[in-house]
């Protein structure tokens, strides 16, 4: 993700002559093991409200939905906002649904497979679900990986696991109740991206901000940062 967020970073601050802040996984802030959404959302924007920022702010939200409930919380501060490939924002009605308790047993198995650590078989199996190509470039991907070494542990594990434990209900109630968002928003969603998880959650974020749009990112299903180098 690094080189990724740095070569946006670079774009950024050269056309905008702009200061750019990337606050990553366990640097300064990583979730506490089995905390609430709400816990972590709170502490997060604490933590922001404490960072010397220019004003108005635009906020690249990479969090696959863990945070985006924070463009309220700071929309005063806000010249606008890049919410990126938002996961597991769900429908009332399914919510109520079969369907959603199989995919919540199996988000919460993801969970607490990432607390364990990731082992090359586990992420060979999921990659085809995050990585859109063909499997000579799923190959290129996987050895990549493989350079940090396996099973992968720290604090990107961490918050992954508790992003899916927080998928099946949480992201969805921290917008429960939300007016609409008068804010220029714009949703950059993996045009491949898995229909239930993201797409559907794409378009639930949507219903909220009166001037949102989405932009597809091509040749993508989740992973735009190894998809498109």
């Amino acid at each position: 993700q690094r080189p990724a967020v740095a070569a946006m970073a670079s774009a950024v601050a050269e056309k905008y002559n702009a200061t750019f802040l990337a606050l990553t996984h366990g640097a300064p802030y990583s979730p506490q093991t089995g905390c609430d959404l709400s816990v972590f959302q709170t502490d997060l924007l604490e933590l922001i409200k404490e960072l010397p920022l220019w004003e108005p702010l635009f906020l690249v939200d990479h969090t696959n939905g863990a945070a985006t409930a924070l463009l309220w919380s700071l929309r005063d501060r806000l010249a606008g906002a890049l919410v990126i490939n938002p996961t597991s924002f769900y429908a009332e009605e399914y919510l109520h649904s079969d369907a959603h308790e199989r995919l919540s047993q199996f988000l919460f198995g993801l969970s607490d497979s990432m607390r364990l650590g990731v082992d090359e078989n586990f992420l060979a199996s999921h990659l085809p679900n995050c990585v859109f190509g063909e499997p000579e470039f799923l190959e290129e991907v996987l050895d990549h990986l493989n350079v940090e070494g396996f099973p992968l542990h720290g604090a990107h594990m961490d918050f992954s696991a508790s992003v899916f434990a927080w998928s099946p209900r949480q992201k969805t109630e921290s917008l429960a109740g939300k007016s609409d968002l008068d804010l220029a928003v714009t949703i950059a969603c993996s045009q491949h991206g898995p229909s239930a998880v993201m797409l559907e959650a794409t378009h639930q974020v949507l219903k909220h901000l009166s001037c949102g749009k989405i932009a597809y990112i091509p040749s993508s299903k989740a992973w735009w940062e190894v998809e498109n180098p």
